[in-house]
């Protein structure tokens, strides 16, 4: 899956000099990509285990607990630790940007610089991160959707 922020680490590659401005918008759009998928996996497989959808927070460590839930809900056994793995990269993601706000913009409400939490960014090892996460969180779908199918 091609995420936007994919797209701004080409850039980004192409002209070094883009990644001092493009930090935001990367950083932005990839902790989006982790919360609308959690938000995403949480209302269309929790209902089915009791777990109702989460639309109305931005809290990623929160939103991970739930889906941790659903999961419980269906009897997943995480035997390889994938898990585990996701939970360190959205906790860090939570860390540094609790509520969606600190990479929004460059600027605060009053004009004051914001600076981002790493000085320095591997965007290319981040992009390969975010890859890892896309592959967890779609084998989780297809995963839940069969156990769905099937039913009690």
């Amino acid at each position: 899956m091609m995420m936007a922020g994919d797209l701004m680490v080409a850039q980004v590659a192409r002209d070094r000099h883009d990644g001092d401005v493009l930090v935001f918008p990367v950083v932005f759009n990839y902790r989006q990509f982790i919360e609308l998928s959690l938000k995403f996996l949480i209302a269309t497989y929790g209902h089915t285990v009791g777990i109702k959808a989460e639309w109305n927070t931005h809290d990623l460590k929160s939103l991970w607990e739930t889906f941790l839930k659903v999961l419980e809900g269906y009897g997943h056994d995480d035997a390889e630790g994938a898990a585990a793995i996701v939970e360190e990269i959205i906790l860090e993601f939570a860390k540094v940007d609790p509520r969606s706000f600190s990479y929004r913009y460059p600027v605060d409400t009053k004009g004051n610089p914001v600076l981002p939490a790493h000085q320095e960014i591997d965007f290319h090892r981040l992009a390969d991160v975010m890859h890892g996460l896309d592959g967890y969180f779609s084998g989780c779908d297809g995963y839940l959707d069969d156990l769905q199918k099937a039913g009690p």
